[in-house]
């Protein structure tokens, strides 16, 4: 099984973290407006996130069906920069920063999305941080001929039943951390309906906390995310499919 080592050309195709936090009183659509504006050099482009509302009422006597729905208040917003690489997602009790593509690296990935985060805990003062998370979105590209053996490439490959062929696959597993059981992940292995082997393998770790906005544990404990995600994704592929990406 191989161990975590840099790879100078990871299949990252997104990288996101996730503060979960108790909003301030008060916090509605307007406040969230603002964060919009605030960082609109960064970001220009805003997309509003929109719930919707719905009932089906069934009279079992008549045989009728009813239905409604309505648009409530919007949420939050989507906010993405002009190369649609970066984007943040603000609500009054989640915030996420993304980075689509070409990812650079830990350090400056971690570095924008806390330049990002502290525009919205100085606007919109958050009363605690009580959730943090880090997913990893992969895309590999493993093979241009179809059928292959799944174990050269997957430590856990899905299996098929005697007399059939497999033709896609999407499998999920929940998983704690032995050391610290408070770091928990959904690991899911999906195929895409190519003709070549492409496997999405989608890292989502998180870890509940209970802090102040500005603590020094919040960059400590994405640090263990991010080492914890990075056990489990080189625990997921094969030494073949390491030298793929080195």
């Amino acid at each position: 099984m191989p161990e975590p080592k840099h790879l100078s050309n990871p299949p990252i195709r997104e990288a996101i973290v996730e503060f979960g936090v108790e909003p301030a009183p008060g916090v509605d659509f307007d406040s969230l407006s603002a964060v919009a504006q605030r960082m609109s050099n960064e970001y220009p482009s805003h997309e509003r996130i929109q719930s919707f509302e719905g009932t089906i009422k069934i009279e079992a006597k008549t045989r009728t069906v009813e239905q409604t729905a309505r648009v409530a208040e919007p949420r939050g917003y989507l906010l993405k920069s002009e190369d649609g690489a970066r984007i943040v997602r603000v609500e009054a009790n989640r915030f996420s920063f993304s980075w689509l593509t070409l990812y650079p690296g830990w350090d400056e990935f971690f570095a924008a999305a806390m330049g990002s985060w502290g525009c919205y805990r100085e606007l919109l003062k958050p009363m605690q941080v009580d959730r943090l998370a880090a997913r990893y979105i992969n895309r590999m590209i493993l093979s241009d001929e179809l059928p292959v053996q799944l174990g050269d490439y997957l430590e856990l490959p899905p299996q098929s039943t005697a007399g059939t062929r497999m033709e896609s696959f999407l499998t999920q597993l929940h998983v704690c951390d032995d050391g610290d059981r408070a770091l928990r992940a959904s690991i899911i292995q999906a195929s895409e309906h190519e003709r070549r082997l492409v496997v999405i393998l989608d890292i989502d770790t998180s870890k509940i906390v209970k802090c102040e906005c500005g603590s020094a544990e919040i960059p400590e404990v994405f640090r263990d995310l991010r080492d914890f995600k990075n056990r489990l994704f080189f625990r997921s592929i094969t030494p073949k499919t390491v030298r793929m990406y080195e």
